[in-house]
């Protein structure tokens, strides 16, 4: 099936301040679509015939009571197996996952509704436990807009009595801000979301996120791998969803959001998915990492991830034009940068063109230039003309000396320093470091556009685990983890191993006892509750017999 790797190509519609207006983080919105450029193969960030769908609006399935019937949900999980080649043990395990319908349906909030919930219920205040949506930030006065799968009982069609976790997947963005959860069925790719929707159907309240830049918030400024927004983005959604449970369904026979929480995503959904994490454990307020997957994440900011334009700059290096989002994204259009209006942007001047569209990257963002678009547009070789010449010099000189870290290299100077600062800020290692809950990587060997060492040593942490071991502990517990002899490990490059990853992050719904490597996140029954009757068949699901697994080496 190629429908991930098809949205991680597909079109790019953002909207970006103009070269003189971008360091406010905010564009004067008449006055941008006064001025919109049409650049052949844009788009012109045009949103779709008929306009978005409205906040709170249930989306349309063509089915009864407007859900997606878990017969269908199990169906469509065939098809995704099927397609990808997976092994008859591991659908006959995934036949046991759906249990519930699933309703679909649009939420719109902002940070200054989140903040006001948060400070009507905790003592500690909203601009400590998210500073990230205090008053003149980046967030601040933009609507945050994304998808909620409600797991739904096909008995009473309400959703299941007791407490019900939370799953949060992050989906990778591809620059056209119309094409992101909340129109997922608009786009005609629901298999697309195939993950999401399993999630609810497991059980899970599941939270997807259009990111700021995107869906509601499509006249927006876009910020592409800074932590903040994704925090932003999906921290109000979950404080939202909770105060709507509570008023809808609470009460001691009622729902109850809890705080068992599975976060996920790939690529820059990997890298959301650490942010995310990251911002839940800042609210300090009892919630339970259940399971964590971080696939193809471009964590090594100020590493990794830079050491790419070495790569850019001889051109083997294969995907060019992600770099020019990131020369939208570290190029004053966000206010929260420490290197915004000080001269050090990440794009070069070249490149930054106010008279020349064609040779300037916030144009090709403006214009709704996708992937394949930019190609036109994209200088070269080498493409690192787009690039700031002194951020080049620094990679090149780190790389001649045989290092891998070039902001925090004796080569950083000052033309540079605080483009540098940005980068690192946004860099995640050590927030990883810092977690002591357990972290599945998914992650090839072979990824061409986010390379392998993105992820730390996962022989060094015993919470730290490879999909591969994951899987492997699950399907055959008395070979250890790893060494069930199918090789089902992600494989190939950054697109190729996108389904593989996402059918990985299936197994902790399998099964809702907790053991081993995987940890149940199903509903759980409320002590004068009633108990469902899909809550009492989940206990009469296969369970998986599990072991604690061994730690194995990287090859």
């Amino acid at each position: 099936m190629k429908l991930l790797a098809t949205l991680a190509l597909g079109s790019i519609a953002q909207m970006r301040p103009s070269h003189a207006a971008r360091s406010s983080g905010n564009l004067d919105l008449e006055e941008d679509h006064s001025r919109r450029l049409q650049l052949d193969g844009g788009t012109g960030g045009v949103p779709p015939d008929g306009g978005l769908r409205s906040c709170d609006e249930i989306i349309p399935t063509g089915f009864s009571g407007n859900v997606l019937p878990r017969d269908f949900v199990w169906e469509m999980l065939q098809r995704v197996l099927e397609d990808n080649d997976a092994p008859e043990e591991v659908v006959s395990m995934m036949e046991s996952m759906p249990l519930y319908d699933v309703r679909i349906w649009k939420m719109c909030t902002s940070c200054e509704e989140a903040n006001g919930l948060w400070d009507a219920s905790h003592d500690v205040s909203a601009g400590l436990a998210m500073p990230y949506c205090a008053p003149g930030t980046f967030a601040s006065n933009r609507p945050i807009s994304g998808l909620i799968l409600e797991p739904i009982d096909p008995e009473t069609g309400l959703p299941p009595t007791g407490r019900v976790g939370a799953t949060m997947y992050n989906y990778f963005t591809v620059g056209n801000q119309f094409v992101v959860p909340s129109q997922a069925l608009d786009v005609g790719m629901p298999d697309a979301y195939f993950g999401a929707i399993a999630a609810a159907s497991a059980g899970t309240y599941t939270i997807a996120s259009d990111f700021l830049g995107f869906g509601e918030d499509w006249e927006g400024v876009q910020s592409f791998l800074v932590k903040d927004v994704y925090q932003a983005s999906t921290i109000p959604l979950l404080l939202k969803l909770r105060d709507s449970i509570d008023r809808n369904y609470g009460g001691c026979r009622g729902t109850e959001l809890d705080k068992r929480v599975a976060i996920m995503g790939y690529s820059e959904g990997g890298y959301a998915t650490v942010a995310v994490a990251n911002a839940i454990d800042k609210l300090r307020d009892g919630y339970r990492h259940t399971y964590m997957g971080i696939g193809g994440g471009p964590l090594k900011m100020g590493s990794e991830m830079l050491m790419a334009v070495e790569g850019i700059v001889d051109g083997t290096y294969p995907f060019a034009q992600l770099y020019a989002r990131l020369g939208n994204a570290y190029s004053s259009t966000n206010q929260d940068l420490v290197n915004t209006d000080l001269g050090q942007d990440m794009a070069s001047e070249e490149y930054m063109d106010p008279n020349d569209p064609a040779k300037n990257v916030f144009e090709w963002a403006i214009s709704g230039l996708d992937y394949n678009s930019m190609f036109p547009y994209m200088p070269g070789p080498p493409a690192s003309d787009m690039i700031n010449p002194a951020l080049a010099q620094l990679v090149l000189d780190e790389a001649s000396a045989g290092g891998r870290d070039p902001c925090n290299s004796e080569f950083v100077t000052d033309e540079v320093d605080q483009l540098c600062q940005a980068l690192l800020d946004n860099d995640l290692s050590d927030i990883v470091d810092a977690m002591n809950y357990q972290l599945t990587f998914c992650h090839s060997q072979e990824d061409d556009i986010v390379l392998f060492e993105n992820i730390p040593d996962t022989t060094t942490r015993d919470n730290f685990i490879l999909i591969e071991d994951l899987i492997g502990d699950v399907l055959d517990p008395s070979v250890g983890a790893g060494d069930n002899g199918d090789g089902l490990k992600p494989a190939g490059g950054h697109l190729e191993a996108i389904n593989f990853c996402y059918i990985g992050y299936l197994f902790p719904y399998i099964d809702p006892d907790d053991s081993a490597n995987v940890r149940g996140i199903r509903p759980l029954e409320r002590t004068c509750g009633y108990e469902s009757s899909t809550s009492r068949s989940s206990k009469k699901s296969k369970s998986s017999k599990k072991s604690k697994s061994s730690k194995k080496s990287k090859s």
